[in-house]
């Protein structure tokens, strides 16, 4: 059975398998990561070092979101923002999860599918 983590915030429970961690967002966002609201019908966001979740109609823009929110993507929105520069991943017989690119970078693994290719994201961009 998949391990989850459960995040309680104003009386909701947040079950996310695979939710990267804060320092992961942070590091996302300061590489380029899209933080913005459109898109996603219930964005998740690190507040002030808390997991928020808000409905996609309490903004009008991204603009509403302040320096101190980092966006916690799903898979999709990660292998989205790669575009083309993605071409598989996988994993292996011991679990863990391997992105690759078509870029020429160092291999990259983590112990979630959203965690290798947040790293990924973090190797095609940190140049």
């Amino acid at each position: 059975m998949a391990s989850t983590k459960a995040k309680r915030r104003r009386g909701l429970f947040i079950n996310q398998p695979h939710m990267l961690d804060y320092s992961t967002c942070r590091a996302l966002k300061d590489a380029g990561f899209p933080q913005e609201v459109e898109g996603s019908d219930q964005p998740i966001y690190y507040y002030n070092n808390q997991v928020t979740i808000y409905k996609k109609a309490s903004f009008t823009s991204s603009s509403a979101l302040t320096n101190d929110h980092y966006k916690i993507p799903t898979l999709s929105e990660l292998i989205e923002a790669i575009g083309d520069k993605f071409e598989y991943l996988w994993r292996d017989p011991m679990g863990t999860w391997k992105a690759e690119s078509t870029e020429l970078i160092p291999e990259v693994f983590g112990s979630t599918p959203e965690e290798s290719v947040a790293r990924l994201y973090l190797a095609i961009n940190s140049n």
